[in-house]
């Protein structure tokens, strides 16, 4: 899930007055566009940002790491906070 509320997209062709780019809302509705594959991109692009921050956080500290985090709900199939990477990352 992009935490962006607005999109920059590539317009293709003549189809908007010579416009070479814009800016989309993003939300459910842009995956039923043209713009989906973008839009798409981007979400992955978010995604692995998110994970190279949490990579980042686990693997600085130098003596002791405390995790607080909230149970990541029991159906979540898409990690997109803290606690559905550390469902990823947790043994069962």
């Amino acid at each position: 899930m992009l935490t962006k509320p607005y999109l920059w997209v590539d317009l293709p062709g003549e189809k908007f007055n010579g416009l070479k780019s814009g800016m989309l809302t993003t939300g459910k509705d842009i995956v039923k566009t043209i713009f989906a594959g973008q839009y798409e991109e981007e979400e992955e692009k978010s995604l692995l940002d998110s994970i190279n921050i949490l990579y980042v956080a686990l693997t600085r500290p130098e003596e002791r790491l405390y995790i607080i985090s909230p149970l990541p709900p029991a159906k979540s199939a898409n990690p997109d906070r803290f606690p559905g990477f550390s469902k990823i990352f947790s043994s069962p």
